[in-house]
């Protein structure tokens, strides 16, 4: 996710595959009035989590890295639903990453919603052909197995095999909005990190937030229809794959650097046919988002956690059409003049809150990883956001946007993945810490 030097030590650190079966699983708290309690254990890397209606706490839908979806009825072990392990590429940064329930489940539909990295055919997982991130469905029979899988979305580029997203939530519009990273190389160029120019390609699902009709259509109001638009949801673009030379060795690149970005601007200008699925681009690797359920006046507040590379972890605030400069800028700074001083640009949307990658200073010191965020419901929750950093394991409390923007050390001690309250007013995370676990933190 970082330099080229280190980008495979951390990618595996920031996943949690260095932790050890048995490291402890808990946060510390910086503030009183809070504990952190077990909810389920024994999950092989939970990524993420839903409740199903009425959203009573025993109906929590868990998902596995490795392809498992898991129900949980308290008092109990945890009950796997389906498995997936056979048909999705699994490890590192791909694999079952999000899940979501249709919010009209009660009145007869009854489908979840997935998003994994697909095994093509019975390819080898380390071919990039062989790999592509998928949105599905599938329906809750009568007696609550889950069958019947359609596909909404399909052949999302995971040539890399990072840089995946895969966060999927339901907003109050009633519409599935999906998190999409860049793919970790460029299919055209081959390049990777800062060279990556796939988010900014209209004709690619890479590098987005993406909005769909639960039943897969493209809702009226989205920001990119009509004349010189098209569906992506089969080839995950219009043009999947580009001319796929290979990376060039540093030297020969930093030569050609500017040449070649030129090249690519004029490619950009002449943008084919755009892909309706957009919501907003623009975006490295948007591990997870988040929509407030708490009925604040206007439009639903949604937050975008977008993990950094060399400069800033971001949160944004999504916003129809949005453009949030991956690859041009990181945080408010130009790609090759990362400082704490730069002043942002009228051609993209500012975050409300960007922090320094591996930075040094203040409360984020060695914070290099967003990962899971969650609205408070008030009450003794304290800030407006809480979000979570995997590289150094905090739970962090953020007040304000922008130059207003306050944050706060909440907890330490703990790599969150996903975060989400509960229909009890719990904050409920999965970690990979302990064997795997589900954990929520209660106010006392």
């Amino acid at each position: 996710m970082r330099s080229r030097s280190s980008i495979i030590v951390i990618f595996v650190i920031a996943l949690g595959l260095l932790f050890p079966d048995g490291a402890a699983a808990e946060f510390t708290f910086a503030l009183t009035g809070f504990e952190d309690e077990l909810v389920v254990d024994d999950l092989p890397s939970p990524t993420a989590l839903a409740w199903l209606p009425p959203n009573e706490n025993e109906d929590l839908l868990i998902t596995t890295r490795g392809g498992g979806i898991f129900r949980f009825d308290d008092p109990g072990p945890a009950q796997q639903l389906l498995n997936l392990n056979n048909t999705i590429c699994s490890g590192g940064e791909t694999g079952l990453l999000g899940i979501g329930v249709h919010p009209d489940f009660e009145g007869g539909q009854r489908f979840i919603y997935v998003y994994y990295t697909d095994r093509k055919g019975n390819g080898d997982c380390n071919e990039a052909n062989n790999r592509a991130n998928r949105l599905s469905r599938f329906t809750m029979n009568d007696q609550d197995q889950l069958v019947n899988e359609q596909v909404l979305i399909d052949n999302i580029s995971a040539r890399g095999g990072n840089h995946n997203g895969g966060d999927i939530q339901f907003g109050a519009d009633g519409n599935l909005y999906i998190s999409v990273g860049d793919a970790g190389r460029d299919l055209r160029t081959g390049e990777t990190q800062d060279d990556n120019r796939n988010a900014r390609r209209l004709d690619l699902l890479n590098g987005k937030i993406l909005r769909i009709t639960p039943e897969g259509g493209i809702p009226n109001d989205n920001p990119f229809l009509g004349p010189g638009t098209s569906r992506c949801r089969v080839a995950g673009g219009i043009e999947l794959q580009g001319g796929g030379v290979s990376v060039e060795k540093k030297s020969k690149r930093q030569k050609r650097k500017a040449r070649k970005r030129k090249r690519q601007n004029r490619r950009d200008r002449r943008q084919p046919t755009i892909c309706q699925e957009i919501f907003a681009t623009g975006l490295r690797n948007p591990y997870r988002i988040a929509l407030d359920p708490n009925g604040t006046p206007g439009a639903q507040r949604f937050f975008i956690n977008d993990v950094g590379g060399n400069g800033f972890e971001e949160v944004n605030e999504g916003e129809a059409g949005g453009d949030y400069g991956w690859n041009i800028r990181e945080g408010l700074c130009p790609i090759d003049n990362i400082s704490n001083n730069c002043s942002g640009s009228s051609q993209f949307v500012d975050p409300i809150f960007a922090y320094r990658t591996g930075g040094s200073l203040g409360t984020l010191a060695n914070c290099r990883t967003i990962t899971g965020g969650a609205f408070p419901p008030g009450g003794p929750w304290p800030g407006d956001y809480l979000f979570a950093d995997f590289g150094c394991d905090g739970l962090f409390a953020l007040t304000g946007s922008g130059s207003g923007a306050d944050v706060e050390l909440f907890a330490s001690g703990e790599g969150a993945s996903h975060l989400a309250f509960g229909p009890d007013g719990a904050l409920y995370y999965t970690t990979f810490s302990g064997g795997g676990q589900v954990r929520r933190v209660v106010a006392e």
